[in-house]
C-alpha cells in the first residue's frame, strides 16, 4: 500500500554522481516520514476499500488477524524517478524528475524551494480522489501553462544558466504550450 496521493515533474537543480550524472535531491530534501503501526480497530467494520482508513486515508496493513495503520509524521516525497538527466557541465545544470508525494502541500514546499520548480501535476490524484484540489489546478500537465507560472519557471531556468532569448523565443514558437510539452522539449535541449 502507498502513501502516494499526487504525481508531478519537477524540475531541480542538478547535483551530479561522481560519473558526472546528474540527479535530483528532491526526495531528500522533502522525505516522507512515517510513524510506527498502530492496531487499528477491526470491530468497527469501516475498512475502507482498498484498505484505507476512511478517516485519514492512510493504506492499512493486514495481518492473518489484525490490521495496522501506519500514520504520516511529516508528509513528503514517496518516490522519484528520472525523466531527463543531464551530463556535467550540460547548460542548464537541471534535471527532470516524476516524484510521487503524499500532500498538496508537499508540492507547494517544493515549489518554494530556490532548487526545485514543478513543472506540471498529473490531473489523476493516485488515492482515487475524483479530482485535484484547486490549488492544483495552476499546474496540470497537460493544460496551458498560465502566464505567471512560466515566468516563474523562465526566471529560474536563467538563473540556472539559460539564455532568456531561447526561452522567450520557444514560447512565442509554442503558443498555448503545456508543461507536458516544455518539458518533452526541455528534455531534448539537455540530453
Amino acid at each position: 500500500m502507498s502513501y502516494s496521493k499526487y504525481r508531478a515533474a519537477v524540475i531541480s537543480r542538478a547535483e551530479y554522481d561522481s560519473e558526472g550524472v546528474g540527479y535530483s535531491t528532491v526526495q531528500d530534501d522533502f522525505p516522507l516520514v512515517v510513524g510506527p503501526l498502530a492496531l487499528y480497530d477491526t470491530l468497527s467494520g469501516l475498512m475502507a476499500p482498498w484498505g484505507r482508513d476512511p478517516a485519514t486515508g492512510n493504506p492499512l496493513y493486514v495481518t492473518e488477524v489484525d490490521r495496522y495503520t501506519g500514520t504520516i509524521t511529516t508528509n513528503g516525497v514517496t518516490s522519484s524517478s528520472d525523466y531527463a538527466t543531464p551530463t556535467k557541465d550540460t547548460i542548464p545544470a537541471a534535471c527532470i524528475v516524476m516524484v510521487q508525494v503524499s500532500a498538496a502541500s508537499v508540492l507547494a514546499n517544493i515549489d518554494a524551494a530556490n532548487k526545485h520548480f514543478v513543472l506540471g501535476v498529473d490531473p489523476n490524484p493516485l488515492d482515487d480522489s475524483e479530482e485535484l484540489p484547486a490549488g492544483l489546478l495552476p499546474y496540470q500537465w497537460d493544460v496551458p501553462m498560465p502566464p505567471a507560472r512560466w515566468t516563474t519557471l523562465r526566471n529560474a531556468l536563467v538563473q540556472l544558466g539559460v539564455d532568456g532569448d531561447l526561452l522567450d523565443t520557444w514560447a512565442a514558437n509554442h503558443e498555448d504550450f503545456t508543461p507536458k510539452d516544455f518539458g518533452e522539449a526541455f528534455k531534448a535541449f539537455i540530453q
